[in-house]
């Protein structure tokens, strides 16, 4: 975002409470010295990172907008009593721009709709292009301000977009807006589940007569009732009846084709619209083949293999416990080992007590909270210490026919860099059982 900055004509200053020893990337530093990026390390004026304080923090002469980084907690008084606009990086990066915008969020979903997304408008002839916070996809990415600073009109900038970056969002507009689902998320960072709901739902609030809101089938979104895009049931924008998806008046068969699996198709239809509502003559024909093809991203239900009938999957980007269940449903019927943990985000796991109940679930907590977790939904089973331990036992216990999935429900900060690391690592341990038992 500072080079950008830099490059439309803006004096540029980053602030970043960490010092030189503690940075991640040191080698940046001297990088956005050398281009006249002024770098102010270990700030922290009394009060910045709490919730109480007044400030000021900043000279209000001296700045003319504050563009926060995501991490930054919305709560905190430096961005409350800035003295200046305060922007997300969605709002600067739309503000760059030359392309119209396809954005989507939902606490689940967000990611592979957004690939199939950028998939879909490729196979119909549109130079879409892949943004936001999905490294390791397996797809070519970009950052949304990466790609707007170098964007043009004939192109689309499909974007997944988090809660926290639609905090501070006074303009953005998408062309395009879809929210899969909402459920209980990151409740260690919002007070209520309504404030993050609402959040989510601020991907709207901007929108302009001509531009589309699409809504998921269990979505509440009062904001946009009358005009939204509904999809996910009958009658509906889009829905699928069996292997059969209907969309703007057109069907278009997945049986035997491809590898779509059931629980994307929904979020194909979602993908659909996103395309349909930024091209409005669209080749839904050729999307929809394109997404019949389609095998997945890296971390989302991501299959690794099968040895003996038992299927393998890695659902590391699973961080809620609304991600655990939908994922143990896809499988309904099978015998299911579910690993379960990590470091939770104030959530609430009942809706795993259920699970309990159907003798073909079976549960493996593990991590810092994984007891915790377990006491919560009358899990008398045993826990495990990490990850590893709790996938070797799955692996152990698994009989032909059945599946096993990192599905933990949690965050990873408790033992791992982040979920594409945990991820990752729970990969090569299961391929390592998958080649050599």
């Amino acid at each position: 975002m500072a080079k950008a900055a830099l490059r439309h004509g803006s004096q540029v200053t980053v602030f970043d409470r960490a010092t030189a020893e503690g940075l991640s990337k040191p080698e940046l530093l001297d990088e956005a010295r050398a281009l006249g990026i002024e770098v102010v390390l270990g700030w922290n004026p009394p009060g910045a990172w709490e919730r109480e304080a007044t400030g000021p923090f900043f000279d209000p002469e001296a700045f003319d907008v504050l563009v926060t980084n995501p991490a930054v907690d919305s709560r905190f008084a430096v961005l409350h009593h800035a003295g200046i606009p305060v922007w997300s990086e969605v709002e600067f990066a739309s503000r760059l721009s030359r392309a119209p915008i396809a954005a989507v969020t939902g606490t689940n979903g967000k990611s592979t709709t957004a690939a199939m997304t950028m998939l879909a408008l490729r196979a119909a002839g549109v130079d879409a292009v892949l943004c936001g916070n999905i490294f390791g996809s397996g797809y070519p990415e970009q950052t949304l301000t990466e790609a707007a600073l170098e964007s043009t009109p004939d192109q689309v900038l499909v974007a997944e977009v988090s809660s926290f970056q639609l905090e501070w969002v006074p303009t953005f507009a998408p062309q395009a807006a879809a929210i899969t689902a909402i459920s209980p998320d990151h409740l260690d960072r919002y007070d209520r589940f309504e404030d993050y709901a609402q959040t989510k739902r601020d991907l709207f609030k901007n929108q302009r007569e001509g531009q589309v809101a699409i809504v998921g089938p269990d979505v509440v979104a009062p904001e946009v009732d009358g005009r939204a895009w509904r999809y996910g049931f009958p009658g509906s924008k889009a829905w699928v009846e069996g292997s059969t998806m209907h969309l703007a008046g057109q069907s278009f068969d997945f049986s035997g084709r491809g590898s779509l699996v059931p629980h994307n198709r929904l979020n194909a239809c979602a993908a659909l619209l996103l395309a349909l509502g930024c091209v409005p003559d669209l080749d839904l024909a050729a999307a929809a083949k394109e997404l019949s093809d389609f095998k997945g991203i890296r971390h989302r239900m991501e299959w690794i293999g099968e040895r003996e009938g038992i299927e393998v999957f890695n659902n590391s980007m699973c961080t809620n416990p609304a991600a655990v269940v939908s994922s143990a449903a896809t499988f309904s019927g099978r015998g299911r080992h579910l690993i379960v943990g990590g470091a939770n985000k104030d959530l609430d796991f009942s809706p795993l007590a259920p699970l309990l109940l159907d003798s073909q679930v079976h549960l493996y907590p593990f991590g810092r909270d994984g007891e915790k977790i377990a006491e919560s939904i009358g899990f008398s089973g045993p826990c495990y210490r990490t990850m590893e331990e709790a996938a070797r036992s799955a692996l152990a216990n698994a009989e032909p026919g059945e599946v096993i999935m990192l599905s933990p429900g949690c965050a990873s900060m408790d033992a791992y860099r982040d979920f594409r690391h945990r991820g990752e690592v729970f990969t090569e341990l299961a391929k390592d059982w998958l080649t050599h038992g």
